[in-house]
C-alpha cells in the first residue's frame, strides 16, 4: 500500500472540513477522488502533501507516518502536488518554473540527472519545450496547467496528486491533459486524482472514492461506479451515461 489516510478529520480555522475520511491508494494505481464543489477534496489533498497541519488522525507513505511532516520534507519522500489554480510563478520563465520543481533535488542529485527529468517534461509537452524562454504568464490557461503538472514532475514523484486539473479548460486541451496523464500513468507513476469532471476521471482511473460535506460515502472500481443511478444523477447525467456506455 503506497498512501494510507487514517481516520482523518482536517480543519480550516479550526472549522472540521474533512470529517474521519479513511481510504488506500496502491502502488501503481490511478484512483479519483469525486465530488462537487465544497465537498472538502481540496483540504484533503493538502492535508496529505502537509500545506494544512491543522488535522487529526494519519496519513502513511510507504509505511511511514507522514502525519506532521511539513510540505519539503513530503515532497523529498515521492509525493507531489498540482494544485487548484495552477499557480505558476508568472513572472518567471517556462524553464524557471520547471527548475524550481526540482529544488528538493538541488544539492542531493546531480545537474545531469535533474536535466534529464526536464527533457522528459518537454517530451510529455513539447510546447514548453518551445516557450521555454517566455514568462509563464503569458502562457494560455491549457499551457500553464501543462507547465504545473511539468513542474510537479520535475521533482520524481512517486505519488503525484491533482487538483483539478481540468478546471477552466476548453475541452481539446481537456482531452489533452487527461491524456498525458494516463500516459503518466502507463510510465509508472502513482495518481491521485481530485476532479469535478467527473466523466473523464472515470474514465482513466481504475478505482474511485465520491465525497460528500467532507465524508467519503462511497468506493468502488470507476467503471462500477459510473453506472451507479446516484453517481449519473448527481454527476454525470444521461448524456454521459450514453457517452460512457458507446
Amino acid at each position: 500500500m503506497l498512501l494510507e489516510v487514517k481516520n482523518l478529520t482536517a480543519y480550516r480555522d479550526s472549522i472540521p472540513i474533512v470529517r474521519s475520511v479513511s481510504f488506500h491508494v496502491n502502488e501503481g494505481e490511478s484512483v479519483a477522488i469525486l465530488g462537487a464543489n465544497g465537498a472538502g477534496k481540496t483540504t484533503l489533498i493538502e492535508s496529505i502533501i502537509g500545506i494544512i497541519s491543522e488535522k487529526t488522525g494519519e496519513v502513511r507513505f510507504k509505511g511511514k507516518d507522514i502525519t506532521r511532516l511539513n510540505s519539503e520534507e513530503i515532497v523529498k519522500r515521492g509525493i507531489s502536488l498540482v494544485p487548484q489554480g495552477r499557480e505558476i510563478f508568472s513572472t518567471l520563465s517556462v524553464k524557471d518554473n520547471l527548475l524550481l520543481g526540482a529544488y528538493t533535488r538541488f544539492g542531493r542529485e546531480s545537474m545531469a540527472s535533474i536535466k534529464e527529468t526536464l527533457e522528459e517534461v518537454y517530451g510529455l509537452f513539447p510546447i514548453l519545450k518551445e516557450r521555454e524562454k517566455q514568462l509563464a504568464g503569458t502562457l494560455s490557461g491549457g499551457e500553464q496547467q501543462m507547465l504545473a503538472i511539468g513542474r510537479a514532475l520535475m521533482a520524481k514523484p512517486t505519488l503525484l496528486l491533482l487538483d483539478e486539473p481540468s478546471l477552466g479548460l476548453a475541452p481539446q486541451i481537456r482531452a489533452k491533459i487527461f491524456s498525458s496523464l494516463e500516459e503518466l500513468h502507463k510510465k509508472g507513476i502513482t495518481l491521485l486524482l481530485v476532479e469535478q469532471n467527473t466523466f473523464y476521471a472515470l474514465r482513466i482511473t481504475e478505482r474511485a472514492y465520491v465525497m460528500e460535506t467532507g465524508r467519503l460515502v462511497m468506493e468502488g472500481k470507476s467503471e462500477e461506479i459510473a453506472k451507479d443511478p446516484e453517481v449519473i444523477r448527481a454527476y454525470l447525467g444521461r448524456e454521459y451515461r450514453e457517452k460512457w456506455e458507446r
